[in-house]
């Protein structure tokens, strides 16, 4: 019982982050901007951690956050997403975020290679930039047991250069005369987070918003076949490094595919599936404010430029191979 007790400080002092991260969202210009609270909670903990020399005492209860609570987080993800928004986006818009995602995730790894960067920031870099910013980098980071220097200089990369693609794609709309739906399409299929999708979206109009929204939430249905490929992928190495015989999925990317189904077959009432997904944001959250927490700035300063120009390049490609893609089938 005694080790319980021992998790309180440490959770406690993600949960007090958690709540600074939320009350700083609200503050003007970061409301406006929209930028995510988990990015927020990283960068408050990363200053507590750094400006005050965290004590033993807090570490256990903070590595519970951001190790046990994340993977949990992640099973419950699954209720934000549903097999029936396959069929509302349509034949094309389906080809073109797989081929957008399938594209920039090898390419993503192939600039990788050649910048000499590690395979765990990469794969990270990649699902953020491909599928879904943070929620993909917290349930990537889990299957591959990324460390915690790795999902931080993901998790801000992404949220740098989605936060520059929100505020500057409402302009190309003007400049390449586009119709909404277009818009819509490519924004949903190439922007990093829901809530930038969103609001760039919805600048331009409600055809634009609407459409944004549903090709963006399809596109994190892409999350289920890299956790699956990836949880292969992690279990093969080990298995080649330990040299085991079975290969296995994480248990918890198992439930994480069950959710998703259970959500698809509605059986569980909308109001209850909506306050399961506002739990797991403040879940999420407190795992970041743990990763924070155990993030020093020596960590991110020894690691360079090259993740940031890796997550350029990412945002790029998924940029113009989409709109690309878009040309093709749309226009």
């Amino acid at each position: 019982m005694s080790n319980y007790y021992r998790l309180v400080p440490g959770i406690a002092l993600s949960l007090i982050v958690s709540i600074i991260a939320i009350l700083t969202q609200q503050i003007g210009i970061i409301d406006k901007l929209h930028i995510n609270s988990l990015i927020i909670a990283i960068l408050i903990g990363m200053i507590v951690r750094n400006v005050f020399k965290l004590s033993e005492t807090f570490l256990l209860g903070v590595q519970f956050t951001y190790k046990k609570l994340l993977r949990l987080s992640v099973v419950l993800l699954g209720f934000k997403l549903s097999i029936l928004q396959v069929y509302e986006v349509g034949i094309r818009g389906i080809i073109i975020i797989i081929l957008s995602v399938s594209i920039t995730f090898i390419v993503n790894i192939l600039i990788a290679r050649k910048l000499k960067i590690q395979k765990e920031t990469a794969i990270l870099i990649g699902s953020g930039c491909s599928i879904c910013g943070a929620s993909a980098i917290a349930g990537t980071a889990t299957v591959i047991d990324a460390k915690e220097k790795e999902i931080t200089l993901s998790v801000a990369t992404i949220t740098i250069f989605g936060t520059i693609a929100m505020l500057s794609y409402p302009f190309i709309f003007q400049l390449l005369h586009l119709s909404e739906k277009i818009y819509g399409v490519w924004a949903g299929a190439s922007i990093h987070e829901v809530a930038q999708v969103v609001a760039a979206g919805f600048i331009v109009g409600d055809e634009a918003g609407e459409y944004a929204t549903l090709v963006k939430l399809t596109r994190v249905l892409m999350l289920i076949p890299t956790l699956f490929f990836l949880s292969m992928w992690q279990s093969k190495q080990i298995q080649q490094t330990e040299r085991k015989h079975h290969v296995s999925v994480p248990l918890f990317v198992t439930g994480f595919i069950i959710i998703v189904l259970i959500n698809s077959l509605q059986v569980i009432p909308n109001d209850t599936v909506q306050l399961i997904n506002l739990i797991n944001e403040y879940i999420l959250l407190v795992s970041m404010s743990g990763l924070g927490l155990v993030t020093s700035l020596a960590m991110i300063r020894d690691a360079g430029m090259k993740p940031m120009y890796l997550t350029f390049v990412t945002s790029i490609c998924i940029s113009a191979t989409s709109y690309a893609l878009i040309y093709l089938f749309y226009l």
